[in-house]
């Protein structure tokens, strides 16, 4: 392997080590993976992909406390760190921590207000609690912000589902495959939509 090859020549290069780690990760060479992550730290203590990348493989681990560990630790050397700060944000919610989860996101999105990524896992996440208001008002605004990704207009489309405002439901789902033709979550959500209006339609 050429990072192998590498090293050996140079065996003190962090980003060698890290993406080392990254390929043994990939290859479910999980011990492997920490202890080129742990190398990479060795050589550069302050050195937040490779924490982040940690916290990836912890999370493939099961290992969810290591993972939270590494996350933090990332985002705690570069506080604009958006993919430890959505990764770290994706776990509290699989954990069902959701106090955690939104406290999380809303710092995130306090820090870097013109992302649109945080307004849209806010606006899942409280989608997903049934605070369907305060969803929808996150998720318009990542579509605003970015109306050229199809899964902003799907998941505000299932807001719209969810309070039953049909027609905007409708429109957000044909948008999203206007943009993604395919896309299976547009297409599953607008037969669903589909399925509801027609037993609407028949009932007396």
């Amino acid at each position: 392997m050429y990072l192998e090859r590498a090293l050996k020549h140079n065996n003190e290069f962090p980003a060698a080590w890290m993406n080392l780690g990254i390929v043994q990760a990939a290859l479910n060479k999980t011990q492997a993976a920490e202890e080129s992550y742990r190398k990479a730290i060795s050589h550069r203590r302050k050195y937040p992909d490779a924490y982040y990348n940690m916290g990836n493989l912890y999370i493939d681990m099961e290992l969810a406390s290591e993972a939270i560990s590494a996350f933090s630790k990332a985002i705690s050397l570069d506080h604009y760190h958006v993919n430890a700060w959505t990764n770290l944000g994706l776990l509290y919610q699989d954990l069902n921590m959701y106090k955690e989860a939104e406290t999380v996101t809303r710092e995130a999105m306090s820090i870097m207000p013109h992302k649109p990524c945080f307004y849209f896992s806010l606006g899942v996440l409280l989608g997903r609690l049934q605070r369907l208001e305060e969803g929808e008002e996150y998720l318009v605004k990542a579509v605003e912000m970015r109306p050229h990704i199809a899964k902003y207009h799907v998941n505000l489309g299932v807001i719209y589902h969810l309070q039953k405002r049909y027609k905007q439901a409708e429109s957000c789902y044909l948008t999203a495959l206007q943009l993604e033709p395919g896309m299976p979550s547009a297409e599953d959500n607008l037969r669903k939509l589909h399925s509801t209006l027609s037993k609407l339609s028949k009932e007396p």
